[in-house]
């Protein structure tokens, strides 16, 4: 009986096809892509520069308010009347506020969730910036 290993010839070579891992590999990159929880503004917003800008740690769970140039409030995506931001508020006590405020946002709409955060006894508020370019 013959085997297989009558057939090699000592001129050839043994390889090892690399298509199976480099597909397992490119998998788990784009699941852990996707994965990766991104904050971002629910829409686009121009935000204002500061000089003494710190990278917010992202490890907390946290809640995104944007607010536009325009003075409207959104929470995690969703409008939000100035006066149902309480009720926002208080279903995340437990969590980092990240606020997106327009550079022309009215003032009136940023003291209004202050205002509010501050009644909650949220003690983390993070105003995202951009960091003033040298």
């Amino acid at each position: 009986m013959k085997s297989s290993f009558d057939d090699f010839s000592g001129d050839e070579e043994a390889t090892i096809d690399l298509t199976p891992l480099i597909d397992v590999i490119f998998m788990l990159l784009v699941f852990f892509i996707v994965a990766t929880a991104f904050v971002k503004p629910q829409f686009e917003v121009n935000l204002p520069e500061a000089g003494m800008a710190e990278v917010a740690n992202d490890s907390e769970k946290s809640c995104t308010i944007t607010i536009s140039a325009e003075g409207e409030i959104f929470f995690d995506g969703k409008k939000v009347e100035t006066e149902n931001l309480a009720t926002e508020l208080e279903s995340h006590d437990d969590q980092t506020i990240k606020v997106f405020a327009d550079e022309l946002a009215p003032f009136k709409s940023v003291f209004a969730l202050m205002d509010e955060a501050k009644k909650r006894k949220h003690e983390k508020i993070l105003f995202m910036v951009e960091k003033k370019r040298d």
